[in-house]
């Protein structure tokens, strides 16, 4: 196993512990946090994170990952305002555009 992706998944899955650490401490003294701070789609947002920081912010799958998360936390917090199905709709049609990018300037060199 390469030593940088050994260090890295050591980094990831110490925040995590801490993380879930600290969130278990404050219910047990009795601190009250938001609950969207701890929801579904906090959780996909993290994945999201990960994914993205694991491959230097390259990963189109964690892009993808993370808005779709970022999507449903604001329609959480931003309720009766039909933002899941405008988020979404908006998520696709940006990816198709980047494919589409991707697709007429892969393989054309500028010389």
């Amino acid at each position: 196993m390469n030593s940088n992706y050994k260090q890295q998944t050591y980094l990831i899955g110490g925040i995590i512990l801490i993380a879930i650490g600290l969130l278990w401490l404050f219910h047990s003294i009795g601190i009250e946090l938001p609950d969207h701070l701890i929801s579904f789609p906090s959780l996909v947002m993290v994945t999201g994170l990960i994914i993205l920081v694991k491959s230097n912010f390259k990963s189109e799958s964690g892009w993808i990952v993370f808005s779709f998360g970022s999507v449903l936390l604001l329609n959480r917090l931003i309720p009766n305002q039909n933002l899941l199905q405008i988020g979404t709709a908006s998520i696709i049609t940006i990816l198709g555009a980047y494919y589409l990018l991707r697709y007429f300037t892969d393989g054309k060199s500028s010389s």
